[in-house]
C-alpha cells in the first residue's frame, strides 16, 4: 500500500537527512540491512528498520506539514504490528503522533523507553595525568571483558547474564578488530569500548564500560579521546547515543570534547 508519496522503497537519497546525519547516525547502518523494511517520499519522512525485531527509526525534516504527518501515521497503523516488542525512535517532537498511532491500533498507552541524545566529537580535549594506554582487545582478554560485558547488561539493562555466557559474544566483539581497552600503568583493564559501525563520515561508539573499581580516575575519558583521535585520523567523526538518565557518563563524553547533537526518544509500551 503507498500512502500519498510515501512509498516502500529499497534504497534512498540519503541527502535528504543529511543535516541530521549525526543524530540519525544509524541509519547509514539499518540502510544496509538485507533485511531492510523502508518507506520514504524521499523529502520528508524516513521509516526504516532492519529487521521485524528491531526498532523503528523515523526521520522527519523540521518543516514536516500536517498531511506529511497523517501519511507517517497511516503508515505506521496499517503497515507495523503494534505489541510490546516493538519500539519506534524519533525526534521528541513526533512523540505525540507516535503515541497516538500506538493507543489508537491497540487501545494502549505508550511512554518514553529511553531518553536519548547524540553526541559527536571534532576536536578532542586530552585529560590530564591519566596513566596507561589504549590497545586493540585481544583473545587473552577474553575472561576480563566477558565479565565486564555482564555486568553492563546487568547495570544498564538489568539482564541477568554471566560471564561464561557472554563469552562467545565477547570473542566475536574482540575478533572483529573494533573493541578497545584501557590498561592502566599495571596492565589491568580499566575500560572498554566498541568501534560498532563505520560509515563513510562517522564512526559510531557504544559499549563503552569501566568496572566499579576504576571509576572515576579518567579512564574511561582517556579511552574515548584516543579512541575519538584514532578515528578522526580515518576522516571519520566520532558519534555516540547515550541515555539522559545517566548524567554522570554524559559528562565524561563532554570533558573530552564530545558536543551533543540533538535528543532522540524510544516510544514503546510498557512491558
Amino acid at each position: 500500500m503507498e500512502y500519498k508519496e510515501l512509498k516502500l522503497l529499497k534504497s534512498i537519497n540519503c541527502d535528504i537527512y543529511k543535516e541530521d546525519s549525526v543524530q540519525f547516525n544509524i541509519l547509514s547502518l539499518i540502510l544496509e540491512s538485507e533485511h531492510l523494511e523502508l518507506y520514504s517520499d524521499n523529502s520528508h519522512i524516513i521509516i526504516c528498520r532492519s529487521s521485524p525485531d528491531t526498532a523503528v527509526w523515523i526521520w522527519t525534516d523540521y518543516t514536516i506539514t500536517k498531511d506529511n504527518s497523517q501519511m507517517l501515521y497511516e503508515c505506521i497503523y496499517n503497515e507495523f504490528e503494534i505489541n510490546t516488542n516493538i519500539t519506534f525512535v524519533i525526534k521528541p517532537v513526533m512523540c505525540d503522533i507516535i503515541k497516538k498511532v500506538i493507543k489508537d491500533k491497540i487501545g494502549k498507552d505508550s511512554c518514553i523507553i529511553t531518553d536519548m541524545m547524540t553526541y559527536h566529537c571534532v576536536e578532542p580535549i586530552q585529560p590530564k595525568d591519566i596513566d596507561g594506554f589504549m590497545q586493540q582487545a585481544d583473545l587473552s582478554d577474553i575472561d576480563i571483558i566477558a565479565g565486564y560485558r555482564a555486568d553492563d547488561l546487568k547495570e544498564m539493562n538489568n539482564i541477568n547474564t554471566s560471564k561464561e555466557e557472554q563469552s562467545n559474544n565477547s570473542k566475536s566483539l574482540i575478533e572483529s578488530g573494533n573493541l578497545y581497552v584501557w590498561k592502566n600503568s599495571d596492565g589491568d583493564i580499566t575500560s572498554i569500548a566498541f568501534v560498532a559501525h563505520r560509515s563513510q563520515e562517522q564512526a559510531r561508539i557504544n559499549r563503552v564500560y569501566t568496572a566499579p573499581k576504576y571509576r572515576n580516575k579518567g579512564y574511561a575519558g582517556m579511552l574515548m579521546y584516543e579512541l575519538s583521535k584514532m578515528l578522526l585520523n580515518e576522516g571519520r567523526i566520532p558519534v555516540v547515543y547515550t541515555d539522559n538518565t545517566y548524567p554522570a557518563s554524559n559528562k565524561a563524553y563532554k570533558k573530552v570534547g564530545y558536543r551533543e547533537c540533538g535528543g532522540l526518544y524510544e516510544i514503546g509500551l510498557n512491558k
